[in-house]
């Protein structure tokens, strides 16, 4: 059988994942994420409407066999007849250009980030415009309305807000990025801010990558959890996860902040709750 639009791509990159291991439970609730994500999505880019159950649909999603690229699988949607809906061929045709944006548009919006989710709105946008026959054709032509398409986005977001909390159970365990369509041109990289975003039960945001220094008052070097006195808008100290790999290299510039007691410059991007800083994620570090 084969699948309705190209397989969607999902990769795990980095520690476990990087030696093609990952924790079982925690592939376990990320692959049921990613299947009910997939339904929902694709469910609602077919039919133009979002759906509040996702087994409510014309296809399954299925997953093929692990390839080692770190850890990869590809995910199927299959018909549950041989007969597709009169609708869909158009939709077939072009659903490459769409449901790449349609997933970063939910995963911005489920994670707080609005450049994301504005990028990837202005994309769907453009590619409407790109296919301008079949987008006045399809969904009565509402797929050139930039405000429908939102309204579709943060609902996709509500009803899908469980799946979204799975999507990244490995990221900052069995691995450091998650990358969905990994295998487009628009692929949507899950970091470890974007992770801890998806997964808060309340109002998280992740902010854009800024520069600052600080001095690292505490740290664990396994995981690169801790804390920091930092110069930053609001100062103080602050919690810290650093994912630089450069951190399990000897006498590193982390641990002589430590050991020193000595001011660094960090490159880290804020994850904000409430409106507030609650974690800086630190990728690369320098001696001041």
């Amino acid at each position: 059988m084969v699948s309705i639009v190209p397989p969607l791509q999902v990769s795990c990159t980095g520690r476990d994942a990087d030696h093609h291991h990952i924790e079982i439970r925690q592939l376990a609730k990320s692959l049921d994420g990613v299947g009910r994500l997939s339904s929902s999505i694709l469910g609602f880019y077919l039919q133009g409407e979002v759906r509040k159950d996702y087994r409510a649909q014309d296809f399954r999603i299925y997953t093929g066999p692990p390839q080692e690229n770190g850890v990869l699988f590809e995910i199927f949607a299959l018909m549950n007849s041989s007969q597709l809906p009169l609708y869909a061929p158009m939709l077939v045709e072009v659903g490459e250009s769409f449901l790449p944006w349609i997933w970063s548009a939910v995963v911005g919006r489920g994670s707080g980030d609005a450049k994301l989710t504005e990028k990837a709105l202005d994309m769907l946008d453009k590619q409407a415009e790109r296919h301008d026959a079949f987008a006045n054709v399809v969904h009565a032509g509402q797929m050139r309305d930039k405000a429908w398409m939102q309204e579709q986005i943060t609902a996709l977001t509500h009803v899908n807000r469980t799946a979204l909390r799975e999507l990244p159970a490995p990221v900052g365990h069995s691995c450091n990025d998650q990358v969905i369509y990994k295998n487009s041109v628009s692929p949507t990289i899950i970091d470890e801010p974007v992770a801890q975003a998806l997964r808060s039960k309340g109002e998280m945001e992740v902010a854009d990558e800024m520069e600052t220094t600080m001095t690292i008052r505490s740290l664990n070097l396994d995981t690169g959890t801790g804390s920091a006195d930092w110069d930053g808008e609001e100062g103080g100290r602050i919690s810290i996860k650093v994912t630089d790999p450069a951190l399990a290299l000897p006498k590193n510039v982390y641990s002589g902040s430590l050991d020193g007691q000595i001011p660094i410059a960090v490159t880290a991007k804020p994850v904000l709750k409430d409106g507030e800083i609650s974690r800086l994620y630190v990728s690369d570090a320098r001696a001041k």
